[in-house]
């Protein structure tokens, strides 16, 4: 059994599909109208541009030849010494690092670290060695702060 067979005399599926016929035809219309009035934009703005490209206003100035200066490569100088402030940094933590070797204190971290601060600084690494030398003298203030608590209670 097929649609129409399906569907009572009096359908509205004939009026229906006609429409749907007009409609269709009505886009195909409209789709042909948008490409001719595309067609005949291009070509009007095409014809404009040629038109002012003659005109003298619109002309471009004769280019003169660009000077390129030649580029130079300025690399700076390797530093031959650490800052002084870098010195003192280094000064400092090896003056922590004796006072907890005293106390018997001295954490094996901040030896370790002190002698990659002392590496830094004879690669002439000044930010580095700061670096470096703080966080040897923070492991050393807290070592010999450590070391004053009272030892623990098992209990």
């Amino acid at each position: 059994m097929n649609l129409q067979q399906a569907l009572p005399a009096k359908s509205i599926l004939p009026r229906v599909a006609n429409q749907f016929q007009i409609i269709t035809i009505a886009i195909s219309k409209w789709r042909e109208l948008l490409c001719v009035t595309r067609i005949l934009t291009t070509t009007a703005v095409s014809a404009s541009l040629v038109a002012l490209n003659g005109c003298s206003f619109f002309s471009k100035p004769p280019e003169t030849p660009a000077v390129v200066a030649p580029v130079v490569a300025i690399i700076p100088a390797k530093p031959t010494a650490i800052t002084a402030i870098a010195q003192n940094a280094l000064l400092q933590a090896r003056n922590h690092v004796t006072q907890a070797a005293e106390r018997a204190a001295l954490w094996p971290s901040a030896a370790q670290l002190l002698k990659q601060a002392e590496a830094a600084a004879l690669q002439f690494d000044s930010p580095l060695t700061i670096k470096l030398a703080d966080e040897v003298s923070a492991l050393c203030v807290a070592s010999v702060k450590q070391s004053g608590y009272p030892p623990l209670s098992w209990q």
